[in-house]
C-alpha cells in the first residue's frame, strides 16, 4: 500500500509501513457512543443485518442526521414544498463498486441524485478527523465540499484518497458479511445492482457504555 501515487522513488519496507500507518490513522480516538442497524434484502430475500458503531463525540451533527434517518420518524419540507419522510427504511443501495464501496441512502430518488437532510438540502463537512482505515467504515457521500445530505457509503477496501474529502462518522461492528454480499451482487449500468438491495428495516440499538475501536479494517 502506497499512499502517494506517481512517485518513481523506491521506498523501503520500513518506510512503506510507516507511511501506511500514517494513512490509516485517526486524528482522534474513535469512541462508539451509539449503535444503529440496517436489515438488508437482496432481490427480495433477507440476507442479514449490518450493525454500526457511531462516533457522536467526533461528528455530532452528522451522527444526529444519520440517527434521525435511521429511526425514520421525522418529516421535513422538500424543494417543491412537499412533505418528505426522513427515513432509510425501504431505501436502496443504488451503487456498488467491488474493492471500493457500496453507496445508498438516497431517500428521494434512489439513484444518487437526491440530497436532503434534517439541516436542509445540504449541511457542511463537520470534520475529517477520521481517515478511511480500510473496509467497514461509514461516511457521507457528497458532490463536493459541504454538500452532505442523506447519502452514505460503506467502504469495502482501503480508500485513503478519500481522506479529507468525506466525513467518516462510524464503523461496522457486525454484518461485514452482509456488506460483502452487497458488494458481490452483480451490477449493470452505472454500477447499479441488478438485484435490488433494500433496507427493509433500520433503527438504533442499546449501548451499555461507550467503547473505543481501533482504526483498522473490519474483517469479513
Amino acid at each position: 500500500m502506497v499512499c502517494a501515487r506517481g512517485s518513481p522513488v523506491v521506498i523501503s519496507a520500513l518506510l512503506l509501513m510507516m507511511i501506511g500507518l500514517q494513512c490509516c490513522s485517526a486524528v482522534v480516538d474513535m469512541w462508539v457512543t451509539e449503535k444503529a442497524y440496517m436489515d438488508i434484502s437482496i432481490g427480495g430475500v433477507p440476507v442479514g443485518r449490518i450493525e454500526f458503531g457511531l462516533f457522536f463525540n467526533i461528528a455530532p451533527r452528522t451522527v444526529y442526521n444519520f440517527r434521525t434517518l435511521i429511526l425514520g420518524k421525522t418529516t421535513t419540507i422538500g424543494q417543491n414544498g412537499e412533505e418528505v419522510l426522513l427515513s432509510y427504511k425501504h431505501s436502496i443501495f443504488h451503487r456498488t463498486i467491488k474493492n471500493f464501496m457500496i453507496q445508498g441512502g438516497d431517500i428521494l430518488y434512489g439513484n444518487g441524485y437526491g440530497f436532503i437532510s434534517i439541516w436542509g438540502m445540504h449541511f457542511p463537512d463537520e470534520n475529517f478527523d477520521i481517515h478511511h482505515c480500510g473496509a467497514g467504515y461509514i461516511g457521507m457521500a457528497n458532490r463536493g465540499p459541504n454538500t452532505n445530505g442523506c447519502q452514505i457509503y460503506i467502504t469495502t477496501a482501503l480508500t485513503s484518497w478519500l481522506d479529507r474529502k468525506h466525513v467518516i462518522f462510524g464503523k461496522v461492528l457486525s454484518g461485514m458479511d452482509v456488506v460483502r454480499k452487497i458488494e458481490n451482487n452483480p451490477t449493470g449500468d452505472k454500477d447499479r445492482p441488478i438485484l435490488e438491495v433494500r433496507v427493509e428495516d433500520s433503527g438504533t440499538l442499546p449501548l451499555e457504555r461507550p467503547f473505543l475501536v481501533l482504526c483498522t479494517p473490519v474483517e469479513g
